[in-house]
């Protein structure tokens, strides 16, 4: 009688720790959510990098833009002011000449 007992006693046991555990389509089932969890996180991931890459070409184009323009404005300021000392040295000139002349005639 207590083998018989015991038996069942074990036999109790070890089913109601198999029945503790998920069930083979529950472990499927998590396994699938994180499986899906893990390749959503990495598609995000390469979504952020790709945007970030995006972002500093942007970035690294808008500085070039700024630098030529910068280059630009620099060459315009050294040709207006090259006009600029061609009109002062021609207007001083011309006073020049012309105030010789109005004294020699």
């Amino acid at each position: 009688m207590k083998r018989i007992a015991i038996a069942f006693f074990l036999l109790f046991t070890l089913s109601y720790l198999y029945s503790c555990g998920p069930s083979a389509a529950e472990q499927a089932q998590i396994q699938q959510h994180r499986d899906d969890s893990i390749k959503a996180a990495v598609e995000h991931k390469f979504e952020l990098q790709k945007e970030l890459t995006e972002t500093n070409n942007s970035a690294i184009a808008l500085q070039r833009q700024l630098e030529n323009i910068k280059a630009t404005q620099e060459a315009e300021t050294d040709r207006m002011n090259k006009i600029k000392e061609f009109q002062f040295g021609r207007t001083i000139f011309n006073t020049a000449t012309s105030a010789g002349r109005s004294c020699s005639n």
